[in-house]
């Protein structure tokens, strides 16, 4: 609120996250997401409004943790559509086949990761000490518009009675939003210029894809029939 309005909640051990304060603020949580202002009430302190705020949460939690939190707010948080903002996975345990092979490994990749966030860093530094907090704005080319459009209708059939997403309808209504949100994270991660092109979307929607099919199966009435 005071200084730049980007946060984090980044945990290895999302256990404590997902039983903290903070997260199960499910109201404020859906608010940032959607990009409303919200506002903050304290009794012994001044209040104030959040403008534009962008919250970014990554976590990793073990099944155990994750069971007993649906068990216990799961059906709230599911009810509230705040699971479906996330992009959720449980890839399956390679314990048992990480054979140690002796091969040299090439950081060149992780490496050109690294030096790409810290340029993205450094420009959010700038923001912070110019007092600058306009958001760029970017769009789809025309052909990618296009495109998203037929994305975002396949969904929406697919939320029907006895289709796929049958059940998951707070899933569906955001993963058109989500794939939009991929693509345009993509283009400016890549250093893009112009409109987010169809490839560029089209990268965002099978890496969508993949997130939802995870979600399908932890979630879906048929996946537990």
């Amino acid at each position: 609120h005071k200084n730049l309005p980007t946060a984090g909640l980044v945990s290895s051990e999302g256990g404590g996250v997902l039983g903290g304060r903070a997260f199960n603020d499910l109201s404020k949580q859906n608010s940032i997401w959607s990009g409303d202002s919200i506002t903050i009430d304290r009794k012994t302190s001044e209040s104030f409004q959040l403008i534009g705020g962008r919250l970014t949460v990554s976590m990793m939690v073990q099944d155990s943790a994750f069971s007993e939190y649906m068990d216990s707010k799961g059906e709230q948080t599911r009810g509230s559509g705040l699971l479906a903002r996330f992009l959720i996975c449980r890839p399956k345990s390679k314990q048992g086949t990480r054979f140690i092979d002796g091969a040299t490994q090439s950081w060149v990749y992780a490496e050109r990761f690294n030096a790409r966030i810290e340029k993205l860093m450094e420009r959010n530094l700038e923001k912070f000490a110019n007092k600058s907090v306009e958001k760029e704005l970017i769009y789809f080319d025309s052909e990618a518009s296009r495109y998203w459009i037929s994305i975002a209708n396949e969904i929406e059939s697919k939320i029907c009675a006895k289709e796929l997403l049958d059940g998951l309808g707070d899933h569906g209504s955001k993963l058109a939003d989500i794939i939009c949100r991929l693509a345009a994270l993509f283009h400016c991660f890549e250093g893009f210029s112009g409109g987010i092109s169809m490839a560029t979307l089209q990268a965002a929607e099978g890496v969508a894809k993949w997130y939802s099919d995870n979600f399908i199966k932890l979630f879906s009435r048929i996946s537990k029939e």
